[in-house]
């Protein structure tokens, strides 16, 4: 790996503030944004969220500590990841379920989302099964991204379906779920149309379930515009 960016990701390891300056720098240089966050900022704090789930190596307090300092190169790389004149692909509403406020996740796919053409709404945190129902009914979002983080808070995800089913709009979206706790099984108990076990993975499901829903609608896919 590039010396650079083998100090950026150990800096997001560390949860060292010093990566904001290292990835402004390197902005400043003319490296792909989207070259700092696939090789450097997502395998640093991939890191992280495995050393916390497998050998228990770091904790809590480390990992948020590592997630506000992604979260501020975040901020410096959004613009570049952009493009201003790219239409948009279809709106994804995104937000992390009742009683967890937990972010890093859920903001990294929004910006993923972002730069791979998509209209996101990032809903933010503690979002209700109720107010996920009211953003469908207002925005007609093609996707619902809805993501937990903390185990207690699995069963909302189940909820936030369910209130869809009885508002009569679940016809009307497409929900993909993801975060740590999160599986494939939970998916398919719980009636999610899909589930991401990454960022990465999340932007390629939401393609495909735009895809199909341009489809199931009666169009054609507009491959990487057009907006619902």
């Amino acid at each position: 790996m590039d010396p650079e960016y083998e100090a950026l990701k150990q800096a997001i390891i560390d949860g060292d503030r010093v990566a904001v300056e290292l990835t402004e720098r390197l902005i400043a240089q003319d490296r792909p944004a989207r070259e700092l966050l696939n090789d450097a900022l997502l395998p640093g704090m991939d890191l992280v969220s495995w050393r916390m789930r497998t050998d228990h190596s770091c904790f809590l307090p480390e990992v948020l500590l590592s997630a506000r300092t992604m979260q501020a190169c975040l901020d410096v790389l959004t613009p570049h990841l952009l493009d201003p004149e790219r239409e948009t692909f279809a709106t994804v509403a995104i937000g992390t379920v009742e009683g967890d406020v937990h972010d890093i996740g859920k903001n990294i796919v929004a910006v993923m989302l972002k730069a791979a053409g998509f209209n996101v709404l990032n809903l933010g945190v503690c979002i209700t099964p109720q107010q996920f129902v009211a953003v469908v009914q207002e925005h007609e979002p093609v996707i619902l991204g809805l993501s937990a983080l903390l185990t207690s808070t699995l069963r909302h995800l189940g909820r936030t379906i369910e209130a869809l089913e009885e508002a009569g709009v679940r016809d009307r979206v497409k929900v993909i779920i993801g975060g740590v706790p999160v599986t494939q099984q939970l998916s398919d108990e719980i009636g999610a149309d899909a589930y991401a076990a990454d960022a990465g993975m999340g932007v390629e499901r939401c393609k495909q379930l735009a895809g199909a829903a341009w489809v199931g609608a009666g169009g054609s896919c507009p491959g990487s515009h057009g907006q619902r």
